[in-house]
């Protein structure tokens, strides 16, 4: 068990236990695309203290703005992605794949957004072309419990536990942009 307290930079009180399975997976291949579910504004900081180093990430371009700049100050590996078309899309997807190859590991959730339903999303396919092109393993992790801690939206963060199961490394060898869907 790990116990999260603020460092993330919250100005929350009192602890989150983080119960991780499978913690080996984060560090049995490297770099990897670090895939994981999306259900509130709290998931990537828990992909963030569970790949700890060396990575980068992905999100929309509606995110870059004003503040943008000092997100990059933060988090210097992030690029935006202009979901507007699939070839724009692609193209914004060559910088991380650029990183990937030289050794980032990317964090990205692969429904694209948060889950209106808590439900699991179909999946996009940039993180998937991303593994593909550089010939890096996907590496799936599932946080479960988040809900408990906050809501889709929430910008309070409440006591609890949070469980996640980082499921072992996924080689993309021998895929092929034509059986994509059929992979995912």
């Amino acid at each position: 068990s790990w116990t999260w307290g603020n460092e993330i930079g919250t100005s929350v009180d009192g602890d989150r236990d983080l119960r991780v399975q499978g913690e080996e997976h984060l560090w049995s291949h490297r770099p990897a695309v670090f895939i994981y579910n999306h259900r509130n504004n709290f998931d990537p900081y828990v992909a963030i203290k569970l790949v700890q180093r060396d990575w980068g990430s992905v999100g929309k371009k509606e995110l870059a703005g004003p503040l943008s700049g000092l997100a990059q100050w933060l988090t210097p590996n992030v690029a935006y992605v202009d979901r507007s078309s699939t070839a724009k899309a692609l193209e914004s997807l060559g910088p991380v794949t650029d990183l990937l190859r030289r050794g980032v590991s990317i964090l990205i959730a692969p429904e694209g957004t948060r889950s209106r339903t808590g439900q699991l999303g179909t999946f996009k396919k940039g993180p998937f072309r991303m593994a593909m092109d550089a010939q890096v393993p996907i590496v799936p992790i599932v946080i479960r419990n988040a809900d408990r801690v906050t809501t889709r939206n929430a910008g309070i963060i409440r006591k609890g536990n949070i469980d996640v199961a980082v499921l072992p490394p996924v080689s993309v060898e021998g895929w092929t942009a034509g059986r994509l869907d059929e992979l995912i």
